[in-house]
């Protein structure tokens, strides 16, 4: 008879203890293995940065992966400077760029938002300017959202 594994299992004579124990085997297996995988994704998600320029592409990873500057800048007509280094975060300011295909002075590249990376565990923080601190990434994204 068609059907999933533990039916099969009953049908092809096993009793109900071999079969609780078949299915508790196989519930373990699978288990240390979606504890083993979670391991190791977790360990390359929270590498610690060795460089600034791995900073960098973490945090215009995250800037692509959000589109939060989609809507009205191209990713081209953006780069992204560190402003300082320290033993706990990286800390970059966000610069428009202008000239070639990008609209506006070519003398000037203003700053559109700061953010700091953990070197530890790659969290990335934004600056909210009006209230003079740095919150969680998400945060840019609801202000942004509630600005439309």
């Amino acid at each position: 008879p068609a059907g999933n594994d533990a039916s099969q299992l009953y049908w092809q004579g096993y009793n109900s203890c071999e079969l609780a124990f078949k299915i508790m085997l196989r519930l373990r297996l699978l288990t240390n293995l979606f504890a083993t995988v979670l391991l190791v994704l977790t360990t390359f998600a929270y590498a610690k940065l060795n460089n600034e320029q791995d900073a960098i592409n973490v945090l215009m990873h995250r800037i692509n992966k959000s589109q939060v500057y989609a809507a009205w800048l191209k990713e081209e007509c953006f780069t992204v400077l560190t402003e300082k280094t320290t033993a706990k975060f990286y800390w970059f300011a966000l610069h428009e760029m202008h000239g070639a295909n990008c609209e506006g002075d070519p003398n000037t590249s203003p700053v559109i938002d700061r953010f700091r990376v953990s070197r530890v565990s790659n969290a990335i923080f934004w600056y909210d300017l009006p209230n003079d601190k740095y919150l969680p990434f998400k945060a840019l994204i609801e202000n942004r959202k509630s600005k439309k």
